[in-house]
């Protein structure tokens, strides 16, 4: 693991007027222009789809709004060769399902319940090779994506806070809330440390307190930045330098057009699903089938400067 020594720098974040003195890093490059981020309500609209702005963290309605439900989405990962997001659902009765998302309409379909070695999963993830994964309370599981038949791989010897799959490394990662992270042996569900990564400073939550690492999930982008959904305030977006490992704070999910939350001043609401769609360099997925039941701030400037449902979400409010 890399030991990182950083310079001190005070930035003035706008939304709250609060100086934040925060340890330099190195020149973090935004998302690529073609690249897409998406997340997945676990509030009181799952699974509305909400595309998220990468400079702020303000997010948009896709498609027409839901309605109110007890629900809750996991873990994502978007699968270019059927031009899907698989996602897990977590549905009103406490049944987890591997599900699937069209991020251009925000039409969702609920496919099979989760079966064999676990009914029931936190992460989710598709490799190059078409391989998908889930994991649960420190297991990894292969699973089928047109049955949703689970099967034991191994365990992780980690916690996964975080799991997800980087397609320019073709590496599985999973990360513990605390910023360690782990490469995963998908033959045998061991993990083995990568490094730690490293919260540039604590920053400031709309409420005033201040906030650490609590990692909840992450997408890499078509370059191999990570992109973290983080349970620090309520629900806000970190970026990663992996090469550095340095993390640097983007905002708070914002309903920014009160299309459905309207709990002024900061129209914030909860997620722990994050997405991307890939630029046309990412490698494509194998294309895979799925058997469906259908059922109806912080400033650009921070960027640029550096259960049961209790066992499978760590947090869920609102629903």
């Amino acid at each position: 693991m890399k030991k990182i020594t950083v310079a001190s720098i005070v930035l003035t974040i706008g939304f709250s007027g609060v100086a934040v003195t925060s340890p330099a890093m190195a020149a973090v490059p935004s998302m690529p222009s073609t690249d897409q981020l998406f997340a997945i309500d676990c509030d009181s609209f799952a699974p509305q789809l909400w595309k998220v702005d990468a400079t702020n963290a303000n997010v948009t309605v896709v498609g027409t709004p839901l309605p109110e439900r007890s629900a809750c989405a996991g873990g994502a990962q978007y699968n270019p060769a059927d031009g899907l997001a698989y996602f897990l659902y977590y549905s009103e009765n406490y049944v987890t399902h591997l599900s699937t998302i069209d991020a251009d309409t925000g039409a969702y379909t609920v496919g099979p319940a989760l079966n064999g070695d676990t009914d029931d999963a936190w992460q989710f993830f598709i490799t190059t090779a078409g391989d998908a994964f889930v994991t649960l309370n420190g297991s990894l599981y292969s699973i089928d994506l047109a049955k949703s038949a689970t099967t034991l791989v191994g365990v992780l010897g980690t916690d996964d806070a975080a799991s997800g799959y980087n397609a320019v490394d073709d590496t599985a990662y999973t990360f513990d809330a605390s910023g360690e992270y782990y490469s995963i042996n998908l033959s045998t569900g061991a993990a083995t440390q990568v490094g730690t990564l490293v919260l540039a400073a604590d920053y400031t939550c709309p409420g005033g307190s201040t906030s650490g690492l609590d990692i909840d999930s992450v997408a890499f982008d078509s370059v191999g930045n990570a992109w973290i959904q983080n349970d620090g305030c309520n629900s806000e977006l970190l970026f990663a330098d992996m090469t550095e490992e340095t993390v640097a704070y983007v905002g708070q999910f914002n309903d920014i057009n009160r299309t459905l939350y309207s709990n002024a001043p900061y129209y914030e609401f909860y997620t722990e699903t994050l997405f991307i769609t890939p630029g046309t360099a990412a490698p494509e997925l194998p294309n895979t089938g799925l058997e469906t039941n259908a059922v109806a701030g912080a400033s650009a400037l921070l960027l640029a400067a550096g259960l049961l449902v209790v066992v499978t979400m760590r947090r869920r409010e609102g629903a």
